[in-house]
């Protein structure tokens, strides 16, 4: 694949308005692509996709030759272009932009984390991190969950977006007619995480960060409560926390029963 190099100087090129605009609304449905900051990330990618357009700072970063040939196009952009468009403290010099991942309910695993309404961009980029580490869990999303291409989402997930399989805008029902059992995340349930068999399929909902969850939502489903034990005067988790104690707890039963 041969690269179209662009050189971009002008504050008013019309492109720099287009990228700006797939970074920053993760929300658009008719966005096709995602943007991947760093070259670590970006070679990686660059091994499953094409590169649509690779974006270099041009005054700091020589455009590495093997991401050139894996990219459609390249644009050089002057350094205050390309801080702009990074909008990070301390721009990597390397961005790229990748078709975003598709899935669907065939994706979807036995094990599922259920975002209920969950705000902050840094727990759900760690979820994903750890939901691909993990290998064993896919996320739902319900509605109001902040987009898993919110910018910060997508940065703090280092790329694992296209690892760990997600769905936005699912409601409750959606699972529960495939058969998903609820287990509520609660630090007052009855029963403990390292007590209870989780028997797939099943949902663990992971309520938000500051209104927790509605039980009334999940009362028809029959959901059941489960905790985390902590030590005495400890109230609750971060909730990207607890999530990642459920993810591998369930690991080390697999392990073990291995």
């Amino acid at each position: 694949m041969h690269s179209n190099r662009i050189r971009i100087d002008s504050p008013s090129n019309p492109r720099l308005r287009r990228w700006t605009r797939i970074l920053e609304d993760g929300r658009r449905k008719d966005a096709s692509w995602v943007g991947i900051e760093g070259v670590k990330q970006i070679l990686e990618l660059s091994k499953l996709m094409p590169i649509r357009e690779l974006l270099v700072d041009a005054d700091v970063t020589e455009i590495p030759p093997l991401l050139a040939s894996r990219s459609e196009r390249v644009f050089e952009l002057e350094g205050s272009l390309y801080r702009r468009i990074s909008g990070v403290e301390s721009p990597q010099g390397v961005l790229a932009f990748f078709d975003r991942p598709r899935w669907s309910w065939d994706d979807m695993t036995p094990r599922v984390l259920y975002l209920d309404r969950l705000q902050d961009p840094g727990n759900l980029g760690t979820l994903i991190r750890t939901a691909a580490a993990a290998g064993t869990f896919s996320l739902a999303a319900s509605p109001g969950t902040v987009s898993f291409f919110n910018r910060k989402v997508v940065r703090s997930s280092a790329g694992l977006l296209f690892r760990a399989p997600f769905l936005e805008d699912v409601e409750p029902e959606q699972l529960s007619s495939r058969k998903y059992r609820f287990w509520l995340l609660e630090p007052s349930a009855e029963r403990s995480l390292f007590e209870t068999a989780l028997k797939p399929p099943y949902a663990v909902v992971v309520g938000s960060e500051g209104a927790g969850l509605d039980r009334g939502r999940y009362a028809e489903a029959g959901a059941r409560g489960l905790r985390i034990p902590m030590a005495a005067g400890v109230e609750s988790l971060n909730a990207a926390v607890a999530a990642s104690l459920i993810m591998y707890e369930e690991v080390r039963r697999s392990l073990d029963a291995s």
